[in-house]
């Protein structure tokens, strides 16, 4: 999906959310809340980054990670909330690689900042969800370090502009206030344009400023 079908899909989608309540207004939509907890587990499907020295390699897979974010729900006596969420999404991977009688420790993190708005069909047990997300401050951090060779081109950082996806999501109650869930998040990541130069990616040979980081997510969720 190009950047363009997702910005597009995402304003029908944010319309879709903010317009969806309106026929429960009567009811005073917002007069209950709920605060909660939820930690994500993400598995992404695109090798961006794979270093490899001698007999030692490491994949980054962009997508993957783990994410923890906090929320809160709106809802009313009809069958429909909004769920807003802030989190922290990091990966992190930590190759060492033994060349020249010494040692190389690489470590490349990458991090970002989600910011979720939902539409959630309640069914009691089983909730279904849709909305958008936007991911602030995406950055990929790079560094090597070794107690015995000296490092004269150290790896470069790389930010990546704010970048908005979609949200499908399936969620069910396993006891009061513990939830179990599934998401499909469907998001690009495009070099910040204050930074030069290209990605290339590993499995396509590829040359590019911008990322598919599609991935698939399973979640619990506390609620208090």
């Amino acid at each position: 999906m190009s950047n363009c079908t997702r910005l597009s899909t995402s304003l029908l989608c944010l319309l879709g959310i903010l317009s969806a309540p309106c026929g429960y207004a009567a009811k005073d939509l917002g007069t209950q809340n709920q605060l909660h907890v939820q930690l994500q587990l993400d598995r992404g499907n695109n090798t961006v980054l794979h270093d490899e020295i001698g007999n030692s390699d490491e994949d980054l897979d962009f997508g993957d990670g783990v994410a923890i974010s906090v929320g809160y729900e709106f809802f009313n006596s009809s069958v429909w909330k909004v769920r807003i969420g802030l989190g922290y999404k990091r990966q992190s991977t930590e190759p060492t690689f033994r060349v020249l009688g010494g040692a190389i420790e690489l470590k490349e993190t990458f991090e970002t900042y989600p910011l979720d708005l939902l539409m959630i069909y309640d069914q009691g047990w089983i909730e279904y969800g849709f909305g958008v997300t936007y991911h602030l401050s995406p950055k990929l951090s790079q560094s090597a370090s070794s107690d015995t060779l000296i490092i004269t081109e150290p790896p470069d950082n790389l930010d990546f502009d704010n970048q908005a996806g979609l949200i499908l999501q399936v969620e069910f109650d396993l006891i009061d206030y513990l939830a179990l869930g599934l998401r499909y998040t469907d998001i690009a990541y495009s070099l910040d344009d204050s930074g030069g130069g290209t990605i290339v990616n590993n499995q396509t040979g590829e040359e590019s400023r911008t990322i598919d980081a599609e991935y698939a997510s399973i979640y619990l969720k506390l609620e208090f």
